[in-house]
């Protein structure tokens, strides 16, 4: 019978913990990163997402501007997620 008082801490638990884990995967806009709004996610941006900033070379730019929306999310969808 004690187990079964502890199972709605243990279910508010598990249920904090998957909200948590939501928010903490919630990556920025590509219009949030692009601060200086020219289209395209400079290296210095990129530095606001350690994840995109340590793959920078690795994400496909077809320009030396920066990652345009596509590629930005091509690389959140490789190197962030």
């Amino acid at each position: 019978m004690t187990t079964f008082k502890r199972f709605p801490i243990l279910v508010s638990s598990v249920a904090a913990l998957a909200m948590a884990t939501a928010l903490a995967l919630e990556l920025p806009s590509f219009e949030e990163l692009d601060a200086d709004g020219d289209g395209y996610i400079s290296r210095s941006e990129a530095a606001a997402l350690p994840c995109l900033s340590s793959n920078y070379d690795r994400a496909g730019r077809n320009d030396e501007r920066g990652l345009n929306p596509g590629e930005y999310r091509q690389a959140l969808d490789q190197f962030c997620r």
